[in-house]
């Protein structure tokens, strides 16, 4: 089958880039807005599995697959890491990405083709959205080194990596991501695919950020000034705050 694992922090639109890529596969909506909004697996049809949250509770993943035969004549798996590493795999010793091929872990996956893609957000946007989630996922020291990480990963890698802006309004950079990994064409947009519950109500995707954080979390933005190259390396604008 063909593996791709998506690295991204939580918060990022990375279920609606997934929706958008399973969307052009396989004109299907992936049930993200199910009740109570949780996930784990979804055959999506018989040629295609998503397996969310494959780095926050692996056993009970893994298992869902196992019941499913590792799904006989399956053709894609896409595997969603949220707020790892960008060098994080499920499948590999030590959990660490090793290349295309390094699927030591699982002898019963047999991979045609094992790709990785990271999506990135802007860090104030993404760091706003993360605060006023109903699901409050750490807005702390380590979850900004992880973007920082993550934020170098996509500095060195632009063609394995794809910016949540980009998704949105640049298409050339959008369907050049789409026809890389999957050889397909573009048949439906970004305008036409649904992610997970919003963190905000009618308020612009790319300006979430509204000043309301902690103030001990101000501090650690303001003095880390690795974090502010990086925010402009990206392309995105440094924020006073």
């Amino acid at each position: 089958m063909n593996i791709l694992e998506i690295i991204a922090a939580r918060r990022t639109g990375q279920h609606a880039i997934i929706s958008w890529i399973v969307r052009n596969l396989t004109d299907m909506q992936l049930r993200l807005q199910d009740e109570g909004g949780a996930f784990k697996l979804e055959y999506v049809n018989k040629k295609l599995v998503f397996w969310n949250d494959a780095n926050l509770d692996q056993e009970y993943g893994l298992n869902l697959y196992r019941e499913l035969g590792w799904g006989e004549g399956l053709e894609n798996l896409i595997i969603n890491y949220e707020d790892s590493k960008h060098n994080y795999s499920f499948f590999c010793e030590n959990e660490i990405y090793k290349g295309p091929l390094s699927y030591f872990r699982h002898n019963d996956i047999n991979v045609k083709n094992g790709q990785r893609l990271l999506l990135i957000r802007n860090f104030y946007n993404c760091i706003s959205s993360r605060y006023n989630s109903r699901t409050k996922p750490r807005i702390d020291e380590i979850f900004i080194n992880t973007w920082k990480d993550n934020a170098k990963y996509a500095i060195k890698n632009p063609l394995l990596s794809l910016k949540f802006e980009d998704w949105l309004s640049n298409d050339e950079k959008r369907k050049q991501i789409l026809y890389d990994y999957f050889r397909i064409y573009e048949r439906v947009d970004p305008t036409q695919v649904s992610g997970r519950l919003s963190s905000f109500d009618n308020k612009n995707y790319n300006d979430r950020y509204d000043n309301n954080l902690p103030e001990n979390i101000k501090e650690l933005i303001r003095k880390d000034t690795e974090l502010h190259y990086l925010i402009g390396a990206l392309g995105y604008e440094y924020k006073e705050i």
